[in-house]
């Protein structure tokens, strides 16, 4: 066999025994390679000029290689060979180095196809940092698609999901549950076609991107009218009759809480405030008052802090700031509520305030076990109840029906619709169009008249004289 390099096995021993560390030892039949003696030993190297003319020491074999002077030179040769054809070894060797790197994060990513294992690693951890209501829904993902968990999302179909629906519409499972759970399992895999940091993306695609649930049957539409009369009823203006009665309730309510304090400190218990001097003698009662003025939703009242509400002395207007909870999560600008407050709103808060030591910050409405706070979600319910009794109005009126009430009123007034909707933390009128311009059916029907007016060239009285 030809030999490639001057520098023989022997040399090279000889070389490592009794070099200085750093010593090199050049070879003649390849200018530009050597051997250079390191700590841990012997590593070969090569001097050359890159095709951009820029002058380069590669590392063609470190010292844990043990390359032979034969197996150096090859190298050395090899990178020459492309210098020839104007071939750049650096570039080359960052291209297979990428392409390697690109390989294992490829690999790793297909360890993620498997969807359990995506929704356990990496989903899990995403939505919990991310979202507040995080738990709920992968708690919903769970619960629906579980037994999809040991399939490659990439293969799945159609067909899964069109069996799904039809075994939980078996079980009884209503379809507008069925279509927000599909579209959280959907928002999953749209995320698995998302690079992630500096990794590829899991998917190429959601598979499940134009897949439709199966439309609905006779039976399913006719559910859905008899569904949306319901909740179209519930939107209407609370009658004045129901008004004066909820107004009752709240002062029975009031009375039988001061009562039993009354009771309470007559029985040993004087330590206990009078609350026979409270503007308020329990906080539901100024929060569904809040709920009345402002149509907020239970769970924004629940959440309002004295910082959000702002007095300014230059415009004399108090404004109450905020972000509804149900929209924080939805997109990088979510809408933001800037409710004036005045009237018998500013009196309920201000009246509120004093009663609790005219706080600066914190809760609105603290909870009643943990001092500074948030009240439990779900506290007031239990008061609304007694309200209604107390009332005498039908057990069945929701909570909510102070913000059905609110947004009605402001319709029926023949407010702008994108205004109620920036009052009421929308970022659009969409949903107060499509579920509340019923009530202003009476607007649309003076909006079409003087339209034929117009249309005919008349206005109203020139057409009242011409039918004369």
């Amino acid at each position: 066999m030809k030999l490639l390099s001057s520098i023989t096995g022997d040399d090279l021993k000889e070389f490592k025994r009794t070099a200085k560390e750093r010593g090199q030892l050049g070879c003649t039949k390849n200018p530009g390679l050597f051997a250079i003696k390191l700590k841990h030993g012997i590593s070969w190297r090569f001097r050359y000029q890159d095709v951009d003319g820029t002058r380069v020491v590669d590392t063609i074999a470190s010292a844990h290689d043990d390359l032979l002077p034969q197996q150096a030179a090859e190298r050395a040769r090899a990178i020459e060979e492309m210098l020839r054809h104007a071939t750049s070894p650096r570039l080359e060797r960052a291209k297979r180095l990428q392409a390697l790197r690109e390989a294992r994060q490829q690999a790793d990513s297909n360890q993620y196809l498997n969807a359990g294992r995506y929704f356990e690693d990496i989903y899990t951890p995403y939505q919990t940092a991310h979202c507040r209501t995080g738990k709920s829904i992968l708690n919903g993902i769970r619960n629906n698609f579980g037994h999809l968990f040991d399939r490659d999302m990439s293969m799945l179909s159609g067909a899964d999901i069109t069996a799904w629906f039809h075994d939980k519409r078996k079980q009884g499972v209503n379809r507008a549950t069925l279509i927000r759970a599909f579209s959280a399992f959907k928002a999953m895999l749209n995320r698995a076609a998302l690079p992630r940091d500096d990794s590829p993306a899991i998917l190429a695609t959601n598979p499940l991107k134009d897949v439709k649930l199966p439309r609905m049957t006779v039976t399913e539409r006719a559910e859905k009218e008899a569904s949306d009369r319901e909740a179209q009823g519930k939107r209407n203006v609370i009658s004045d009759e129901t008004k004066a009665a909820l107004r009752t309730g709240l002062d029975l309510f009031a009375e039988r809480i001061r009562a039993q304090r009354r009771n309470s400190r007559e029985h040993g218990k004087s330590f206990l405030p009078d609350l026979d001097v409270a503007a308020y003698p329990h906080w539901f009662i100024p929060f569904a008052l809040v709920a009345w003025f402002t149509g907020m939703r239970p769970g924004d009242i629940r959440v309002m802090r004295w910082e959000n509400i702002r007095h300014n002395r230059f415009s004399n207007k108090t404004l109450h700031t905020f972000t509804p909870e149900k929209t924080k999560d939805k997109g990088d600008s979510p809408a933001q509520v800037q409710f004036p407050v005045s009237g018998e709103l500013l009196d309920v808060l201000t009246s509120w305030r004093k009663q609790l030591g005219d706080p600066q910050s914190g809760y609105v409405f603290p909870s009643e076990r943990v001092a500074g706070g948030i009240l439990d979600k779900n506290a007031y319910r239990r008061h609304w109840i007694k309200v209604k009794k107390f009332a005498g109005i039908d057990a069945d009126l929701d909570f909510y029906a102070f913000r059905h009430n609110f947004i009605s009123q402001l319709v029926m007034q023949g407010e702008p619709v994108l205004a109620i909707a920036r009052l009421v933390g929308h970022k659009d009128g969409t949903m107060i169009a499509e579920n509340y311009f019923h009530l202003g059916n009476q607007d649309a029907d003076d909006i079409i008249s003087r339209l034929g007016e117009r249309l005919s060239g008349h206005t109203a009285p020139d057409l009242q004289e011409a039918r004369a």
